[in-house]
């Protein structure tokens, strides 16, 4: 190899940063990638926000019922709403309520990390193209009243969650236990 042109003396750094990227899960440069963990993380905020505060006006309207609503439509509608700038913005839950909340393989394994006690959000870029950032939601008192144990739903709570999601998995929770996440992603240049 002819070592006197001098991009050869940089390739040695290209294979080195390729390999640092593949190996921490990153798949952009450093500025990219913060952007893209920044962006992401914002935006997992403002869900969280938009969705807290629709639970909060349903639980004094209307109580958990009115709650179940605001979950099965507007959640749904404040994540489209927030979709936008190269970023789409989606939940994902440990057991399912709605199935388009089923986590993939990739998501199942990020729920098991984002399980430990005081697991921060994670970023991570995967082999499709697709870079995501997850956000984990813990069971706040106010999810008890639709996720806690079905013996301490109250009897319209169940008839509902019955009606709206026949197959509901999303029950049985305990304070501060880990309900899924709010995942953010784009696509990777």
């Amino acid at each position: 190899m002819d070592c006197s042109n001098p991009r050869c003396s940089r390739l040695p750094v290209a294979v080195l940063a390729l390999a640092l990227a593949v190996l921490t899960g990153c798949s952009r440069g450093g500025e990219a990638d913060n952007d893209f963990g920044a962006r992401a993380a914002q935006r997992a905020a403002q869900f969280q926000e938009s969705l807290k505060a629709e639970l909060t006006q349903a639980m004094a309207a209307g109580g958990p019922v009115e709650a179940i609503r605001v979950c099965s439509e507007k959640a749904p509608w404040i994540a489209a709403q927030l979709s936008g700038d190269g970023l789409r913005v989606r939940r994902i839950g440990t057991r399912t309520r709605s199935l388009a909340n089923t986590p993939d393989e990739a998501d199942a394994a990020v729920l098991a990390a984002l399980a430990q006690p005081g697991a921060a959000p994670l970023t991570r870029a995967g082999e499709d193209g697709i870079a995501r950032h997850y956000t984990p939601l813990r069971i706040a008192p106010l999810c008890l009243a639709c996720h806690g144990k079905v013996e301490d739903l109250a009897v319209p709570v169940r008839e509902q969650l019955a009606k709206l999601y026949p197959a509901d998995q999303a029950t049985g929770y305990a304070l501060d236990e880990l309900r899924g996440a709010v995942v953010v992603e784009a696509a990777v240049r």
